[in-house]
């Protein structure tokens, strides 16, 4: 302990205690040359201060720099606060990366449309690639109210979607093969289950008042 400091006032007593002192140095200057020309610098222009680590390699018998630092080494950093959704994958996608790759490893295999590769390999495989990559957005959106909301009723006009309306929905449906009431069953469920998250259970029906 450095120090004990202790104050009374009435009934009320306070105590200090110093334990550890840390010291902080700050460097700071005002710059009102411009580096550059020596000239006054302009008032309402934009400068924009780095930093850089200075040390000496024995190898070279030279002072070294670093980059700069963050500030302008690289481009601006933006602070997005948008909900951001997985990035689709379509059925083109699928095809176009398992070809590639297929040419990668043997660039003479056949995959022209009409060939076995292409008709009982790769196009049906990439159909259901995509009908996953569907399931797996939703999947994800069901994961928070915010976009979970948005998938069921973009408009958020407080009444869900119909299934005939919405594509998203409709994606859905035809991914897992079900029709409309089906669909929306399974939309109802994931807000069911998000909630029971918070132990918050849907109430049954009731009769209108009024």
């Amino acid at each position: 302990m450095i120090a004990e400091e202790v104050e009374a006032a009435g009934n009320i007593r306070r105590i200090t205690t110093t334990e550890r002192v840390d010291t902080r140095i700050y460097f700071a200057f005002t710059q009102t040359l411009d580096p550059a020309t020596g000239d006054p610098i302009q008032q309402g222009v934009r400068r924009y201060f780095v930093v850089t680590a200075v040390g000496y390699d024995p190898v070279l018998r030279e002072e070294v720099e670093s980059v700069y630092s963050g500030e302008i080494s690289g481009l601006p950093q933006f602070i997005d606060t948008s909900l951001r959704d997985l990035p689709p994958r379509t059925e083109l996608d699928v095809l176009t990366t398992q070809i590639s790759r297929i040419l990668e490893v043997n660039d003479q295999i056949d995959i022209k449309p009409g060939t076995v590769v292409r008709d009982v390999l790769l196009d049906p495989s990439s159909a259901e690639f995509a009908r996953l990559y569907i399931v797996e957005d939703f999947t994800h959106r069901s994961l928070s109210f915010l976009t979970l909301v948005a998938f069921d009723d973009s408009d958020n006009d407080g009444i869900s979607d119909l299934v005939e309306n919405s594509p998203q929905k409709q994606a859905l449906r035809d991914a897992l093969f079900l029709d409309d009431e089906a669909t929306q069953q399974l939309i109802d469920d994931a807000f069911t289950k998000l909630a029971g998250n918070f132990n918050i259970t849907r109430k049954g029906a009731t009769n209108a008042a009024g």
